[in-house]
């Protein structure tokens, strides 16, 4: 053993899990390409001020939060920022710097902090990429397959009720890439890793031997150093939850990255080992200590007063004295910034039009299932929990025949992506596709039809539409349409004046080849269109009483 052994976490296991669980809740969740929206990627370090969180990740993984100085010392010198703004903001700071203290040092970045020193980037070959960027791209590989939704035309056989970490154990004892990275000894010594999550956890943190006032950081940098499929295991967990169900993956993935560190561990010498925990001691004496963030806090709050000082003359400047007339049409939009284009234009066309600004769900939490669909998707703000459901009604033939046609647009793709068949295909029928690369190549071509609407008719589309009913499948009763449809008019700030017309404007997005397409639809309908929500309202507005 080294000199610097510590007490083993096989003593205190529920410790150990507690720790687990706290790093965990501080990933933020990602929702995958078909939901796709914006998150805070701090989601969960919200609970802290931001001046310490910022501290945390300068210190932990190197993440800088604020803006680079030069760009306030530009503020400053345009007087965009004022002496007035930095005085206030250091009193507000109870900072005793001077006010020519904090012009000098806006002239000059700080100095950089070094993130915590992880295994896996600290030990690798000589003239060879750190160690690390090989087990990002296994644990990548892995869980690319492992997750996958039916994309690729080859699948990793899975096993019923096997964990995520078991099922990687399993996959790395026969993958061979290890000792092409110059680990040889991989395979052999995972064997003595236990198969349960938790007891492998124990066992990498006992092999790698840090003291236990470490662990906390240690853990967050080394799930961060993963952090996209950390991010996705914590949104797994995060509907799991909703549901009121349990979900393990982000602690498998947890265990899985530490387990790496401690077979690379494994396969170097006494030296090295002591030359990492040197590197983790030296962190660990200027982790933390007095720097000049302050400076940086200062600067922030500065920035922020100067801004709130320019929203609030122009509100001041802009009242309006004259009366507002009774409107003849209420338009009621997202507030996704896209549709200020069109409240613009539409209330300077129209006078007597007034537009409101809404999230785009338009207050309906829905579950939207499509006409003999068995799964759902949400069409609400992704932090909420649907309440209702909508169901697509229609000619059940019509469901029947739009799968016939995507079903023989899917066998085409496969021929033409085949290795067996792409040669074929492309000197048989090669030449027919000129004309779409020519209309491609000048933009001549139409976007793609939404998911939804794909293998449709006009005709059919027509005929389909959404019926909003209980979130268990049942009949509303006239009660809850009506407690629905006030909380809806409420949340509109429709309460009087209600003009003649009233329209709810839902919007999605029309593009092609874009991994990212929901990114473009509705936000606040969890990356899916608001044509679904928009509907629903309508008709429960519209139906007689």
């Amino acid at each position: 053993m080294t000199p610097f052994a510590h007490p083993s976490p096989h003593q205190n296991p529920q410790a150990v899990l507690s720790l687990v669980e706290a790093t965990c809740r501080k990933i933020a969740p990602v929702w995958p390409l078909d939901s796709f929206v914006a998150v805070n990627p701090y989601h969960g370090l919200i609970h802290r001020p931001f001046s310490a969180v910022g501290r945390y990740l300068a210190e932990t993984t190197g993440e800088n939060l604020y803006m680079a100085r030069a760009w306030f010392a530009e503020k400053i010198a345009t007087g965009a920022i004022t002496a007035a703004d930095l005085s206030a903001a250091a009193r507000e700071l109870k900072s005793d710097l001077s006010l020519d203290a904090i012009k000098q040092a806006a002239r000059h970045e700080p100095v950089k902090k070094h993130p915590l020193p992880l295994l896996a980037l600290e030990l690798n070959r000589r003239d060879a990429p750190p160690f690390l960027v090989f087990v990002i791209d296994q644990i990548s590989g892995y869980l690319a397959a492992h997750y996958d939704r039916g994309q690729a035309l080859w699948h990793l056989p899975a096993e019923a009720h096997t964990s995520l970490f078991s099922s990687w154990r399993q996959y790395t004892l026969i993958d061979r890439s290890s000792s092409a990275a110059g680990l040889k000894g991989v395979r052999k010594n995972l064997l003595s890793v236990p198969n349960r999550s938790q007891d492998a956890l124990s066992w990498a943190l006992a092999k790698i031997d840090l003291p236990e006032a470490q662990w906390p950081d240690y853990l967050f940098a080394t799930l961060k150093s993963i952090g996209g499929w950390a991010s996705y295991c914590r949104y797994l967990l995060w509907q799991a939850e909703l549901k009121g169900e349990e979900q393990h993956d982000l602690h498998d993935l947890m265990t899985i990255r530490l387990v790496w560190d401690a077979l690379i561990l494994m396969e170097m010498d006494e030296p090295v080992h002591q030359h990492w925990r040197i590197k983790m001691q030296e962190w660990q004496r200027h982790a933390y200590a007095a720097s000049d963030s302050s400076i940086d806090e200062i600067l922030l709050a500065a920035a922020e007063i100067a801004f709130r000082r320019a929203v609030a003359r122009g509100l001041k400047s802009n009242q309006a004295d004259a009366p507002i007339p009774a409107p003849a049409v209420q338009m009621a939009f997202c507030i996704d910034v896209r549709s200020e284009v069109f409240r613009r234009h539409l209330e300077a066309c129209m006078p007597n039009l007034e537009t409101i600004g809404f999230a785009g769900f338009f207050g309906v939490p829905v579950d939207y299932c499509r006409l003999k669909e068995s799964y759902s998707r949400a069409h609400m703000p992704v932090l909420l929990k649907p309440t209702y459901r909508v169901q697509q009604s229609g000619d059940e033939g019509i469901a029947t025949r739009q799968h016939a046609r995507l079903s023989r647009s899917a066998s085409w793709k496969q021929f033409k992506l085949s290795a067996a068949s792409c040669f074929t295909f492309v000197e048989s029928a090669g030449l027919s596709y000129v004309p779409r690369l020519l209309a491609d190549t000048f933009g001549w071509h139409r976007s793609s039809a939404p998911p939804d609407e794909a293998g449709l008719t006009a005709a059919e589309r027509a005929e389909l539409h959404p019926v909003l009913k209980g979130i268990d499948g049942g009949a509303l009763s006239e009660q809850e349409k009506i407690t629905l449809a006030e909380g809806m008019l409420r949340g509109l700030g429709l309460i009087d004046r209600f003009a003649p017309i009233i329209l709810l404007a839902g919007h999605g997005s029309s593009t092609t080849n874009n991994p990212h397409r929901a990114g473009l639809d509705c936000g606040a309908c969890a990356g899916q269109t608001g044509e679904v929500n928009a509907r629903v309202a309508v008709t429960l507005f519209n139906e007689p009483a």
